[in-house]
């Protein structure tokens, strides 16, 4: 009986220690994909837009940010990807991404921000090219 004191006290101190390198975060702490939309870009090779992409995703983040004013620690960021077939960047799939305990007070007002911001510099983009 006295080995089963042993063999369970260290057992419980582990269920209490910090997380371990690499293990996953807690759920709440977890950023989640909020929202994703598909941009129609160039159909052509277009390299002043490609260089200029990510600047202009820039720009719309900051914005959506400050509109929101939500928490630094929110973890408000975002994810491309080019879907084009042919050429890449003919389509670009953007996520918006946050943390999960903020998505639900913060997400709609960030995401839909970012993406309307994110849609009118890709049109002027698109339009002065």
């Amino acid at each position: 009986m006295n080995s089963s004191v042993f063999i369970i006290f260290p057992l419980a101190l582990g269920a209490c220690s910090a997380l371990k390198p690499g293990a996953p975060a807690p759920a709440r702490e977890r950023a989640v994909v909020f929202q994703t939309r598909l941009y129609a870009l160039s159909k052509i090779p277009d390299p002043d837009l490609e260089i200029a992409l990510p600047d202009i995703v820039a720009e719309s983040h900051n914005y959506a940010f400050k509109k929101a004013d939500a928490p630094a620690d929110a973890g408000f960021s975002y994810t491309l990807a080019p879907k084009g077939a042919v050429y890449p960047f003919s389509e670009m799939e953007v996520a918006c991404v946050i943390r999960e305990k903020y998505a639900s007070r913060y997400g709609t007002e960030l995401c839909s921000a970012f993406f309307s911001a994110l849609g009118e510099k890709i049109k002027n983009a698109l339009k002065n090219n």
